[in-house]
């Protein structure tokens, strides 16, 4: 069902509205509307799905390069879920696009406001396929890996499966390979070319505080943490300055946006970036 929110000039109308036509908690399947300001059926439209106590939302974008069509980072479903228009069509919503329905009410409303991509949601591209990203680390002498495909994998590894004060490197498998010159002694010209991954992302909990360290396309980049948060250096020689430590949660959000959008996570604060051999 199409909502016009130029009709509309009180958000809480508009999810009352959406509360009364709820279904039953527990039910196979929910309604979804399309929200738009306005009629027309290309501008930018928040598809919102209501299933009892869970809801659903998918940003839809033509315009905003890409697939056009984003879902929340942290949504919960891992296949598609069973929502129908009013009226009986099947309208089926995506991969990670469940939400409970407080955080749902919230976006519609702020989407109501502002006619924006609501900001209380961090979205990442709608993909036909999973990506994952493989942690891998060394612990006394033995190499180990672990691969990342769910918030509950990520979560999983930074609260139990990594030691502490080890560097853990995480490679994103959605990302690109880089060609580089590496040294090569037999070679003609004492260089070779050879892939490398385009990016080096690195992860540790020290002292109670969680590390990452960003690298690509030229520049390195460190979290703007808690000041108590103290200097130290990884076994493997990545060094983070005082006050660049987050908490542990806080980690585990960054890390499941990686593995969401391959990109570097913007649920955290940055600092300045340097320079990079990448």
């Amino acid at each position: 069902m199409d909502v016009d929110l130029q009709r509309i000039t009180d958000p809480g109308q508009l999810t009352a509205m959406l509360a009364a036509a709820n279904v039953e908690p527990g039910s196979p399947a929910g309604w979804v509307w399309f929200l738009r300001h306005g009629t027309d059926p290309d501008a930018p439209t928040l598809a919102v799905g209501m299933r009892g106590d869970i809801g659903a939302l998918e940003w839809i974008d033509f315009d905003s390069g890409g697939t056009g069509r984003f879902v929340p980072v942290d949504g919960l479903n891992q296949d598609w879920a069973e929502y129908s228009v009013q009226g009986g069509h099947d309208q089926g919503m995506p991969p990670g696009a469940e939400l409970p329905l407080n955080r749902v009410f919230t976006a519609v409303e702020e989407f109501a406001r502002t006619g924006q991509r609501p900001t209380s949601v961090h979205w990442r591209p709608q993909r036909d396929h999973d990506l994952t990203v493989t942690a891998s680390w060394t612990l006394h002498g033995h190499p180990q890996d672990r691969e990342l495909a769910t918030p509950e994998d990520v979560a999983r590894l930074i609260t139990a499966d990594i030691p502490p004060s080890v560097d853990v490197m995480l490679l994103h498998h959605g990302r690109p390979m880089a060609l580089i010159e590496v040294k090569n002694p037999h070679s003609s010209t004492g260089l070779s070319a050879r892939l490398h991954p385009d990016h080096e992302v690195v992860t540790a909990v020290h002292e109670r505080f969680g590390f990452l360290l960003f690298s690509t396309e030229g520049h390195t980049a460190r979290l703007d943490g808690d000041p108590a948060s103290a200097a130290w250096t990884t076994p493997g020689g990545h060094r983070f300055p005082a006050g660049s430590g987050v908490a542990v949660p806080t980690l585990i959000e960054a890390i499941t946006e990686f593995l969401d959008t391959q990109e570097r996570p913007t649920c955290v604060t940055w600092r300045q970036t340097q320079p990079s051999t990448l």
